[in-house]
C-alpha cells in the first residue's frame, strides 16, 4: 500500500476521519476539561462557576458523541455492513447510551433546596425541554440557558 493511498482524503474516508476527530475531542479533550473543572472547584475565583464550566464541556462532549455515532451508523448502513458486530462498534453504542443516561439524569436531577427561585427553575426546565424538543441544542440556547441561570443566581 502506498503512502498516497493511506493519506488520501476521499469521500469514503473523510466521514471516518471526522468520526475519529470528534471522538478525540469529545473524550480526549472536553470530558477531561469537565472533570478538571470539578476537581479544581475550590480553586476557581467565582463560587459555582465550576459547575457551569463542567456542564458546558460535558454538553459539547455529548453533542460530539451524538454526531460521531450518527456518522458511524449512517455510513455503516450506507455500506451495507452489519451494525454493532465488533468491539469498537459495541463500545461506541454503549458510550452513546451511557452518555445519554448521564445527560438525562442531569436534566431531571432535583436542584439543591432553596438555591434557585421557583420561577428560575421553571424557566430553566422549559428551555431545556424546548432544546430537546427542537432536536438541536444551539449555542444561542445554551448561552440563553446559562445566562439566565447566571442572572438569577446573582439576585
Amino acid at each position: 500500500m502506498s503512502q498516497d493511498r493511506i493519506s488520501a482524503d476521499t469521500s469514503e474516508t473523510r466521514p471516518w476521519k471526522y468520526h475519529g476527530w470528534m471522538g478525540f475531542f469529545a473524550w480526549g479533550v472536553f470530558v477531561p476539561l469537565a472533570i478538571q473543572a470539578s476537581l479544581f472547584r475550590n480553586s476557581l475565583p467565582t463560587k459555582g462557576i465550576w459547575f457551569r464550566i463542567h456542564t458546558f464541556f460535558n454538553g459539547i462532549a455529548y453533542l460530539l458523541t451524538l454526531a460521531l455515532v450518527s456518522i458511524a451508523i449512517y455510513y455503516v448502513q450506507k455500506g451495507g455492513t452489519p451494525h454493532f458486530n465488533g468491539p469498537h462498534k459495541r463500545m461506541g453504542l454503549a458510550i452513546a447510551i451511557l452518555a445519554s443516561v448521564q445527560v438525562l439524569g442531569g436534566l431531571i436531577r432535583p436542584p439543591k433546596p432553596n438555591t434557585l427561585s421557583s420561577q428560575t427553575k421553571k424557566s430553566c426546565r422549559r428551555i431545556a425541554f424546548e432544546c430537546i424538543r427542537d432536536g438541536a441544542i444551539g449555542k444561542e440556547r445554551i448561552g440563553h440557558l446559562l445566562g439566565g441561570m447566571r442572572r438569577n443566581q446573582g439576585a
